[in-house]
């Protein structure tokens, strides 16, 4: 009961507030708005960034398996092991993808170690 009449209260004062205090009170509407739009679109640029990398991985290595992992830290490097033992793998290769921008243009950069991009090439 206690509770419901503060809650009752609260939200007198709150329409109070918003009754006098417009300005005010749109500008935290309006921030807030714009919090949220910033991270929705922050969401829907990695999302594409993410899918325009996963097509350049395509393209690049056609024919290919690529196996991708969320987050910072994708895939354990000793998951390779166990892809090389799958039937019909010739060679599993870790590689590290990172994705940037390099004087205004969306840079993709793959990383491996030498000798798995000696094997690349020769493929």
């Amino acid at each position: 009961m206690i509770t419901m009449s503060l809650l009752w209260l609260s939200l007198r004062f709150v329409l109070r507030d918003i009754k006098f205090r417009k300005f005010i009170s749109m500008l935290a509407v309006l921030a807030i708005a714009c919090g949220v739009a910033a991270l929705v679109s922050l969401r829907i640029v990695s999302a594409s960034a993410r899918a325009a990398a996963g097509g350049v991985i395509e393209q690049v290595f056609v024919g290919e398996l690529a196996i991708y992992g969320e987050g910072l830290c994708d895939i354990p490097e000793f998951i390779v092991h166990e892809v090389e033992d799958a039937p019909g793998v010739d060679r599993a290769i870790p590689m590290v993808f990172v994705t940037g921008y390099m004087e205004g243009v969306m840079a993709f950069i793959f990383g491996v170690k030498p000798e798995d991009l000696d094997y690349i090439l020769e493929c």
